[in-house]
């Protein structure tokens, strides 16, 4: 199954240390046979029953070892030759090995007993698990060493080289059923070995062209494990390839190739994808509290096919050496792969989306970084390869689903999960004093210049947020459902040889043009084909206010006053105080209660006062505007400060924090004031009574 590493220790002498603690187990294999021996570990069975090894000393035969039997020598044939075991058999039956004088490899199980294939061949050899296959290399004249495969029945099958020629290979691991060799191999011209996988159907195949080895085959051999150039473990699949574990070189793998154990930086570790690479000994005595007594691990050389049961060598200050067997606890069960992230995601963002494992233990597990990441549909958003999602630009909310797949072992586990990409829209700054169109006008100190400016930089969703002034221009939505809108104080609109505001390209509800003060225009909106809507607009000074043809915009708590021609034509404005219209309640009154006409001031009058844009305060006047709380009773009122009579106002100011007050000359219940929580027009402990019962969760009273 793997390739052996013969480690020979000089000692003084060896003793026993048996222990178990936190599920994990650890034995070291005592003295061998001989006088002044010693047990040099090679490998382990694939049930992690029988370990083989070297007998130290004055006695250098392959010996078998169980925690039942002890140790026992597999070469007392060999007589006073020396020999090696360099493999084993899943369960323990069969080892084979060196043997010198005659050279060549032997081959014994429990039941034949001895078998030496003699010529000149070079360990290590590999078994396969059931024992009946064996792989290592043998003597070619031409090229040095060539890999081999051998069963009783076919005696020895020389395997070749690459098809482009090669020398001094070595068959170094095989599958549980002998079908599949993998090995090193000198390609021509190479002055290093690089390994190769051996099948009948397609013989010596290189894996890779890095310089490489081989140390372990998963049971069906289909991965290969080794290490790249001596300094870089790799695991190999055909899908896959060769793919970098780490740092350091590989020994041996678990049947499925996924549990690696070999060295780092001299110190024996392990490797596994849960977890990473570990150092052995820390991971006995730190996690698990397994008291070593003083032995210092030396290496690892093999591990069982379930990945639990480790052997190697180890020894102490003392000189004392030994072999020793390591039993891991099963690691917890993954029961389920889930993707944790937010269900929703604005575009022009990223958002980080994790894979995360449960296991049966309680514990999890983010293994973003080792999964597979895709997304269905394709095209609306970019997923990176560890789950960080992007999305540049939607027209609207779309639903897409994160798929992932993540391996653990031979096991693959999915998870998906539906996450919403959701518009995000940007609001643009309009400054017509100090802004410039070269800006960004992403905030008030980038502001652009033009409201066309801020119209053609949007995209659906978005708002143009124009800043108090005068602006002399005509605007074209060109189709987009934006909105435009006034900042604090209403902006002036105003073209005296054509239209402030033109709707011509299909615009409909979701095209709002809003809280503007629109004047001294041949015509203050045009609409053609189209249905905006047009909301809490003052249109004064016009030769013509609205101008509708084939179109259906949505007109509302508008006021229409003082145009020389109309006032609105071609559609039906509703809460708007429209001065031509006679069936108006305020019909053919000269105005709505502006302020201030001859100043240009549209702010509406009011006792309880009117903001002053100059003095930067409210001021009371005489009179107050019949355009005040007179919008629809069932929508918002907005930003309008207290107090106000719940409803929103009409024109340009209506819903914004500049609107006039209401003004009362009693409290009356529709009447809210800050504070005034139950509307009955007092500050009172009442209103105090309702927060402090909303704040505990405890019902109102009747």
């Amino acid at each position: 199954m793997r390739f052996p590493v013969i480690v020979c220790i000089m000692i003084l002498f060896v003793c026993t240390l048996t222990c178990e603690a936190g599920l994990a187990s650890f034995q070291l294999l005592g003295s061998g046979p001989c006088s002044d021996g010693w047990l040099t570990v090679t490998a382990v069975s694939g049930d992690g029953s029988t370990l083989v090894g070297t007998t130290g000393g004055n006695c250098d035969k392959p010996f078998l070892w169980t925690a039942t039997g002890g140790v026992e020598i597999v070469g007392t044939w060999l007589g006073d030759a020396s020999g090696e075991a360099s493999d084993v058999s899943w369960d323990g039956t069969v080892v084979v090995g060196n043997a010198f004088e005659p050279d060549g490899f032997f081959y014994w199980n429990s039941i034949s007993g001895k078998r030496v294939i003699s010529g000149y061949m070079w360990a290590p050899v590999s078994v396969s698990a059931d024992g009946l296959v064996v792989v290592g290399s043998i003597h070619n004249q031409h090229y040095g060493d060539e890999p081999f495969r051998w069963t009783k029945q076919t005696g020895v099958q020389r395997l070749g080289y690459p098809p482009n020629g090669g020398s001094n290979g070595a068959g170094l691991a095989i599958s549980a059923d002998g079908s599949v060799v993998a090995g090193a191999v000198y390609p021509r011209w190479e002055n290093d070995t690089v390994a190769f996988r051996w099948t009948a159907a397609n013989g010596v195949q290189l894996i890779t062209e890095e310089p490489s080895t081989v140390v372990d085959i998963s049971n069906d051999g289909s991965v290969i494990i080794g290490t790249i150039d001596g300094r870089t473990v790799y695991r190999w699949t055909a899908e896959t390839g060769m793919v970098e574990i780490g740092s350091g070189r590989a020994q041996a793998a678990s049947a499925d190739g996924y549990v690696i154990v070999g060295e780092k930086s001299d110190a024996p570790v392990i490797w596994d994808e849960r977890y990473g690479m570990r150092n052995i000994q820390s991971l006995l005595t730190q996690e698990y509290g397994v008291d070593l007594d003083g032995w210092n691990l030396s290496d690892v050389v093999d591990i069982s096919d379930d990945g639990l049961t480790l052997v190697g060598n180890c020894e102490r200050e003392s000189w004392e050496h030994s072999g020793w067997i390591a039993t891991l606890p099963a690691p917890p069960s993954l029961t389920e792969l889930v993707i944790v992230g937010p269900n929703h995601v604005p575009e022009r963002t990223s958002q980080s989306f994790h894979a995360v494992a449960r296991y049966d233990d309680g514990s999890e597990a983010d293994v973003s970084e080792s999964a597979t990441w895709s997304i269905q549909p394709e095209g609306i958003a970019q997923l990176g390869p560890h789950g960080r999602l992007t999305i540049d630009h939607l027209d609207e909310s779309v639903e897409m689903t994160l798929l992932v797949t993540y391996n653990e072992g031979a096991n693959t586990y999915d998870a998906q999960k539906i996450v919403t990409g959701v518009p995000v829209y940007t609001v643009y700054h309009i400054d017509g004093s100090n802004g410039h169109d070269y800006n960004s006008g992403l905030t008030p100190a980038t502001a652009f210049k033009t409201i066309q400016k801020g119209i053609d930089t949007c995209e659906d969703g978005d708002t143009v947020w124009v800043h108090p002034g005068v602006y002399q221009e005509q605007i074209r939505y060109g189709g987009k459902a934006i909105t435009v809108e006034s900042a604090d104080d209403a902006a002036v609109l105003e073209n005296p040889t054509g239209f402030a505001a033109f709707f011509y390209d299909g615009e409909g509800r979701s095209s709002v043009l809003k809280n503007f003060v629109i004047r001294n225009c041949s015509t203050g909106i045009f609409v053609s084909r189209s249905s905006p809507t047009l909301r809490n607009l003052t249109l004064v000074h016009n030769e013509r206010g609205i101008e509708c043809f084939n179109g259906d915009p949505n007109v509302t708590h508008c006021i229409l006053a003082l145009n020389d021609e109309l006032d609105i034509f071609g559609c039906t404005p509703v809460y708007s105080w429209i001065q031509s219209d006679p069936n108006s309640v305020w019909g053919n009154a000269t105005h709505p209660g502006f302020v201030d006409l001859n100043q240009g001031d549209y702010h509406l009058q009011s006792q309880a006062g009117h903001w002053d844009p100059d003095m930067q305060v409210w001021v009371a006047d005489a009179a107050t505007s019949a355009c005040i709380d007179v919008g629809d009773i069932t929508g918002p009122i907005g930003l309008e400060p207290f107090p106000n009579g719940g409803v929103i106002n009409l024109g340009a100011y209506g819903g914004t924090c500049r609107a006039s007050k209401s003004y009362f000359d009693k409290p009356v219940c529709n009447t809210i004031y800050a504070g005034d929580i139950n509307g009955d027009g007092q500050i009172d402990d009442k209103d105090l009574d309702i927060v402090m019962l909303q704040w505990t969760g405890e019902p109102l009273p009747e």
